[in-house]
């Protein structure tokens, strides 16, 4: 499914720890008990979108682009 929104203007969410490296935008996981997420910029600037520098302050990683 990842493909077929892969340039469209689509937030893709997902849970996994291949979720970013298959073409995700966000990944949930859990840690210590919580949910946490990643973000992949990439993802994110393929589609259009862009995340706030707050959400990108709380996010557990931020993988690619500039940090």
């Amino acid at each position: 499914m990842l493909g077929a929104v892969r340039d469209l203007p689509v937030l893709t969410v997902g849970d996994g720890s291949r979720f970013l490296k298959q073409g995700g935008a966000i990944g949930f996981l859990l840690e210590n008990n919580r949910v946490r997420f990643d973000i992949s910029i990439n993802a994110l600037q393929r589609s259009g979108l862009t995340a706030s520098s707050k959400l990108l302050r709380v996010a557990r990683s931020v993988e690619g682009g500039v940090q």
